[in-house]
């Protein structure tokens, strides 16, 4: 991605996936990252190789312009804590937050006529959205959407392109985007990485917003939500039964 003539001193943060990881950007130059796909304890872990980061670099939050934070889709646990970090580190510090999209960090790490990003939300699912690179850079193509892996692909076969997967959807769901003939990233670009994010913000600064006016895009409802629904569903489908 081209990032010629940025000025901002970025602080970037990504908990929505199994990694975790921080990263500091300085004119667009990634200048210090921490990564661990380790243990997903994304509460414990944070906050430190935040630390750990700042005083490696010799800097601290009060130098940073803006925070950026992965805002979703993801895990809706790791999501909320990375969302928590990055508000309360603003706070704070009086900084304001560039939202980066979980799936426009991932596309911005491939180059392709057709880039498409998946992550894992279980079930035969994946978060997607499509990209075309233009410029150098990924340009998105359709809304973000949660949907069965074998409907995307279906999707992308209608729309005639050759499409490169990438994120930890493709470790999930390998065998059947590979049977369908599209191509796949190599395995070190399946993870979300705060350098990507931070990469993605110092390209948005007009993003970026107020702690109060950060907001988490989950595409669809947590699983407890959804079952709740589905539990309200088959008492009020009960109750109908009952009164006639």
């Amino acid at each position: 991605m081209r990032c010629d003539f940025l000025k901002e001193k970025i602080l970037a943060i990504d908990a929505s996936g199994t990694a975790c990881s921080v990263a500091v950007s300085d004119g667009g130059k990634i200048i210090g990252e921490i990564f661990a796909d380790f243990k997903k304890d994304h509460s414990v872990s944070l906050m430190p190789a935040i630390d750990s980061l700042l005083v490696r670099l010799e800097t601290n939050i009060s130098e940073m312009d803006y925070i950026a934070a992965t805002s979703g889709p993801g895990s809706f646990t790791g999501v909320r804590i990375g969302a928590a970090t990055a508000k309360g580190l603003a706070y704070a510090s009086g900084k304001k937050i560039i939202p980066v999209s979980s799936l426009d960090a991932l596309a911005s790490n491939i180059s392709g006529e057709f880039v498409v990003p998946v992550m894992d939300a279980r079930r035969g699912e994946v978060y997607c959205a499509f990209y075309c690179c233009e410029n150098g850079n990924p340009k998105r193509k359709s809304d973000y959407f949660c949907e069965d892996i074998k409907v995307v692909i279906q999707k992308l076969k209608e729309l005639g392109v050759h499409a490169v997967f990438t994120g930890d959807g493709v470790r999930a769901y390998n065998d059947i985007i590979k049977e369908s003939g599209f191509s796949t990233a190599p395995p070190h670009f399946w993870a979300v990485r705060a350098s990507a994010a931070a990469v993605c913000a110092a390209l948005n600064i007009s993003a970026a917003v107020s702690v109060d006016d950060f907001d988490i895009t989950y595409i669809r409802k947590p699983q407890a939500e959804r079952e709740y629904d589905a539990r309200q569903s088959r008492d009020n489908s009960a109750n109908g039964e009952n009164l006639k």
